[in-house]
């Protein structure tokens, strides 16, 4: 039988990691602070513990995820110093059972449960009975040391054994030799000690995004790369997703100073809006699109190519539900997603109701309102302009034409190839059909400002995608659009 102990605070503004602030602000240090106490509890959760303690400083409200908090037992911290709080836990743990306990803190986001498993294998938890006890099972001590000369973890083979007082009561914490005087105490009791790998605690703002490159999937790393220090906005340190495994990576959902006026700044004419309007007003948001002939129901809006052609920007299926065709290559996408050029927020939508973190990034203030109130986490920007979690995104969307974004594709993959994590990242393209390979200015109605957009068929798209270290995944057709999968 065995414990695993976490023992944390309640994440309050002001009163956790008060270290990240400055440059985060009290708010955003605690929402960090959560997302690091829910990725250990979800390590916790994976480890194979019999018992499973959340000794806390505060009270277990909303923020405390049902899934997670589900096969815990939640006990308060007792006053008084870090020190006795610890040799406290220790005998909470025996009081559930006399077995081995491993303890940990919130700071170390990136720990796995794999290490868990390890400490408590090296402590003789769920050996009885195996002839392989002797081998892996010989330790009386576990621990865990930091890098700033703390421990993150501390492990006992028999915690409710008297001489755990004496092992932790009057060791000084928070210092740069709190690690080293404690493991003193354990080799001064003689006792058999397994060390486990040295862990980075999240105090500063270098140590978080160091935590986050150690773990890219966490929740912690999610909401550090969507938050903006020293801003707190609307949905960028809530995570509501908390039981999906990872908070969704939203970010400022309002116009952004950062922006500049070089950046391409896309269609934003105020027929392009009004149509959006009316393609909300007469007709369900949620509605199926089924036919494209419904999109002649609002008003038409034209794009005029300076060949002289003219085609039909067709908004109705940009505002509606995605289409198989549209679900069939969100099933791609299961990791966090950027949709590049979202407008209404379809695809980000939708992965937000499937539970994928997703990102959407456009420049059109209606489109962007849309997006939002359909449920999609959407930021005002160019994608040429600073976005949250660069180099970190395992998936990108250019659909419904978006390749042609700025008018120069290259220069747009190389920028997507910075956004996507460096090995195992995806870019999902929709092409146009055939060996087209265009660059143009678009107007959008007889008198527009002229816009440059390209038009790229796989071909072609491959050609530029290749020296830029993309690799060709995946090409198809479906319902007439055509696509192609490139990796990093």
């Amino acid at each position: 039988m065995s414990t695993l102990i976490v023992i944390a605070k309640e994440p309050v503004p002001g009163r956790v990691k008060t270290r990240l602030s400055p440059p985060f602000t009290p708010m955003q240090a605690a929402s960090l602070a959560r997302t690091a106490l829910l990725d250990t509890l979800d390590a916790v959760r994976r480890a194979p513990a019999d018992h499973r303690l959340l000794v806390l400083d505060g009270e277990a409200g909303d923020w405390l995820p049902a899934a997670l908090r589900d096969g815990l037992e939640i006990v308060p911290q007792v006053p008084g110093t870090l020190d006795l709080r610890l040799a406290a836990a220790f005998a909470e743990a025996a009081r559930i059972d006399r077995g081995p306990a491993l303890l940990v803190g919130m700071d170390t986001p990136q720990v796995m449960a794999e290490v868990l498993a390890k400490g408590l294998l090296a402590l003789g938890a769920g050996m009885a009975g195996s002839g392989t006890a002797g081998s892996y099972a010989d330790a009386d001590a576990v621990f865990g040391p930091a890098e700033d000369g703390g421990f993150w973890a501390l492990g006992l083979r028999e915690p409710g054994h008297p001489r755990v007082n004496d092992l932790l009561v009057g060791v000084p914490m928070s210092r740069e030799d709190t690690g080293k005087h404690q493991h003193d105490r354990l080799v001064a009791a003689d006792l058999r000690i397994s060390v486990l790998p040295t862990l980075r605690d999240v105090d500063h703002e270098a140590d978080a995004r160091a935590a986050a490159t150690q773990a890219p999937d966490s929740r912690f790393a999610a909401l550090l790369g969507r938050i903006v220090p020293g801003r707190d906005e609307p949905n960028t340190t809530a995570e509501p997703n908390a039981t999906a495994g990872i908070a969704s990576p939203g970010a400022d959902t309002h116009d952004d100073a950062h922006a500049t006026a070089a950046s391409w700044s896309g269609p934003v004419s105020s027929g392009y809006e009004r149509a959006l309007w009316q393609t909300i007003d007469r007709g369900p948001r949620h509605a199926s699109y089924s036919s494209r002939t419904s999109a002649q129901e609002h008003e038409p809006i034209l794009l005029r190519c300076e060949s002289g052609a003219v085609f039909h920007l067709d908004v109705a299926k940009y505002a509606a539900a995605p289409d198989e065709t549209d679900s069939s290559l969100l099933d791609r996408c299961t990791g966090p997603t950027l949709d590049i050029g979202c407008g209404p927020g379809r695809l980000a939508a939708e992965l937000a109701r499937r539970g994928i973190p997703s990102l959407g990034v456009d420049v059109t203030p209606v489109a962007l309102l849309i997006a939002r109130a359909a449920g999609a986490t959407a930021l005002r920007r160019s994608v040429f302009d600073r976005l949250p979690g660069e180099g970190r995104w395992p998936y990108a969307l250019l659909i419904d034409g978006n390749i042609g974004i700025g008018g120069d594709p290259q220069a747009l993959l190389a920028r997507i190839k910075a956004l996507l994590r460096p090995r195992g990242g995806r870019l999902l393209v929709e092409t146009a059909a055939g060996e087209l390979d265009e660059r143009h200015e678009l107007r959008l109605g007889e008198h527009g400002a002229p816009v440059p957009w390209a038009s790229v068929g796989a071909s072609a798209l491959l050609a530029l995608a290749r020296p830029l270290g993309f690799r060709p995944e995946a090409s198809w057709e479906s319902a007439g659009r055509n696509f192609t999968a490139l990796a990093t």
